[in-house]
This record gives C-alpha cells, structure tokens and sequence, in this order.
C-alpha cells in the first residue's frame, strides 16, 4: 500500500491514489501547526467543503458518508457538533487503511498457485529431511536388497514383514513382488509421525553380472551405461495411477527420479535366484532409476493407497496398502 503523505491544514484532508485503486482514501487529518482556518471557518465547515469534492469527484462512498455527517450537524450544537465530526472523520480514516491493507493481501494470496499439485506429498524436487528423493530411492533400494528372502518386505505378501528394520523418520513402502500381470494387497500398521516413501517400481542395475556383455562401451563410464540400461527398461512404462484414499494423485509421471551418480548397494544372496542374478553378496556398485513418492505423515487412523501400473512388455500390476497409523 502506498505511503500516505498529509497535504494541507487543520482539517483538511489530502486525496492520493494508493493500492485500493482509486483517489478515496483520506490520507490524514492534522491536528497541530496547520495553515490557520480563516475565522468563522470550522471542522463543520471543512467538512461541508470535502463533500463538495466528493460530489465533484463522483465518488459514492464518501458522498454517502458526508450526507450522514451533514444530517447530524443540522441536528446539534456547535460545540457536540465539532467534537464529533472530528471523531467520525478519524474513524473514516482508519477504516479506509484497514480496508486498503487487509483486501489487496487477501486476494494476492487466493490467486497465488500452489506449486505443489499434490499436498499430500513432498514435492517433486523437495529435499525431505535434508535428502533428495533419488537419494531416498537408493536408500530404499539398499534397505530392500539387503534383507534375506525369508524375511524380504519386497515378497512380503501379508504385510507382515512391512516393519523390518524401519528406522529413522521415513518410512519404506515396497511393491509387491508378482507375475507380470498382478494384484496384490498388504496391511501395514505404521507408527504416527512418520513420513511415508512409496517404492512404485524401479530398476537397480548392478554391476558386474554374470552376462560377459553387460559391459560399458569403450570409452563410456560404469555411471552412463548402467543409466541407459535403467532408462530402457523404464521407458516402457505407459500408465501410473496412485491413490490416497481414493483420491486421485497428480501427475504421476513426475515423480521419477535417477541416481546422480553410483552408489554401493550390498544385496543378500537369497535373492540371487529370485531377484537379481548380479547380486554377488559384496558391495556392487549400482544406479537406480523408478518411480517414488513420499507422503508426508498421515492422521492417525485407517488409510488406503492403490498403485496400478502398466508397460508395453506386458505388465498390468496393481497394488493396495491398508494403513493403520498408530
């Protein structure tokens, strides 16, 4: 809102435009070393004088309150009369501030977009907890290899193993493991105050692995080979819908994330043959390339989050979680 600068003398009140839009606001009233009134003159009559200007302005908010204070002036003394007007024009004063500041904030704020499209989550390129979600999606990676497949949240087909080694403020969602074409569903109970990361799906390339040809090209980095790898087997994928609750999830599709650069994943050799033949039970580097959400904490309470996926392969997998926060 625009400074409002006194202009005149005792009485007097000064125009300006400011952020409301029009010349209307009365700036101010001063009431001490003023242009001295011409004797006879009074606050009664200043005040006659600015509904003239009013008048000639056009403007019908202060036409409308003048024609009040005249009709009020007709009916008291001169005394009750001049210490009232000053008190009513003060009040115009202050109203008309408060009306200029408080309505232009409220409507920048209603036509502010929120940039986020999904409140729900963290966004897309938010750091939760100081990390960045590809950093997450390694870290879920690491958490999923690492435990044996007896105990596998990844093949967990209850729900029974969704608290394996939880740790920390976030809390890990796998897929389902299943054929290409699936529907699977797990009840989870989930401490409150933890934030949820949803594993859709992805590709952890490895390395080395048995195949003699899944090498680099000469000249072409560990790091850009395996991306490629990842990105081609990624790419295939056509349709993504998240739910929370039965509401629908925006924009899914840009929730993906890659590695920025390898990282060491140390998978347990009980998943060799079930899940990734280059698992040597040592420290491998590996890239990861998929698709990962994170919900900030949900209210106590039931919840239910559907994941439905297809790819030109052939895959059509849904997954639903019934969550229980505690």
């Amino acid at each position: 809102m625009g400074r409002f600068r006194s202009a005149g003398g005792a009485g007097q009140i000064s125009y300006q435009t400011n952020r409301c839009g029009r010349e209307r606001a009365p700036a101010t009233i001063l009431p001490a070393r003023r242009r001295a009134r011409p004797k006879g003159m009074s606050l009664v009559a200043d005040t006659f004088h600015v509904g003239d200007e009013a008048a000639a302005r056009g403007d019908p908010d202060e036409q409308t309150a003048v024609r009040v204070i005249r009709r009020f002036v007709r009916l008291s003394s001169p005394i009750v009369r001049e210490v009232v007007m000053r008190r009513i024009l003060y009040l115009i004063v202050a109203a008309t501030w408060v009306a200029c500041a408080v309505a232009p904030r409220t409507s920048l704020a209603a036509e502010a977009p929120d940039p986020n499209p999904n409140p729900a989550l963290f966004a897309q390129d938010a750091h939760p907890y100081g990390t960045s979600m590809a950093t997450w999606g390694e870290r879920a990676s690491q958490w999923i290899y690492g435990e044996p497949y007896y105990r596998s949240p990844l093949f967990d087909q209850t729900g029974a193993n969704c608290g394996v080694d939880q740790q920390g403020p976030v809390w890990y969602i796998a897929r389902i493991a299943g054929p290409l074409v699936f529907s699977g569903t797990r009840h989870c109970t989930i401490p409150h105050q933890k934030a949820l990361f949803l594993y859709i799906g992805a590709v952890v390339d490895d390395y080395p692995c048995p195949d003699p040809n899944f090498q680099p090209a000469p000249g072409q980095s560990l790091y850009d080979f395996l991306s490629a790898d990842a990105k081609a087997i990624m790419d295939t994928v056509n349709e993504l819908d998240v739910s929370l609750d039965g509401q629908p999830l925006n924009d899914v599709f840009s929730y993906r994330y890659h590695s920025d650069d390898l990282f060491s994943i140390t998978g347990d050799l009980s998943l060799r043959l079930v899940m990734d033949s280059c698992i040597t039970g040592q420290p491998q580097p590996a890239i990861v390339d998929g698709f990962f959400m994170m919900f900030k904490p949900l209210d106590r309470g039931e919840h239910v989050v559907r994941v439905h996926g297809t790819a030109t392969g052939g895959d059509d997998k849904t997954f639903t979680y019934f969550l229980t926060i505690t």
